[in-house]
């Protein structure tokens, strides 16, 4: 456990992934961002390869704890908090599709 990584978000638009990637890195946790040409090259965004936000397994939760603390978001700060990342995320995913009407 620790070295794989996992994916965290996704997003049909490279920046709103970028947003994500700049919050953790500055928190110390290194992300990626992978999948991103397929949004830029015009590939559907139903397509499988949508813009993915990764994490190392390990830092997965601290992620999403980093992201609901960062974004204000009170009900993905309580999922984190019961560790529910997958719940988190989802919740954390919705709020970005909003904001950037995406």
């Amino acid at each position: 456990m620790g070295k794989h990584l996992v994916t965290i978000a996704t997003f049909d638009q490279p920046t709103p992934a970028r947003l994500v990637k700049s919050v953790l890195d500055e928190a110390g946790i290194l992300t990626t961002v992978s999948d991103e040409t397929l949004a830029t090259d015009g590939v559907s965004s139903n397509a499988a390869g949508r813009v993915k936000v990764q994490v190392l397994e390990k830092d997965a939760e601290r992620a999403v704890a980093v992201l609901a603390e960062h974004f204000g978001n009170d009900r993905a700060r309580q999922l984190a908090a019961q560790n529910e990342a997958a719940a988190a995320v989802l919740v954390l995913s919705t709020i970005f599709r909003h904001n950037f009407g995406l």
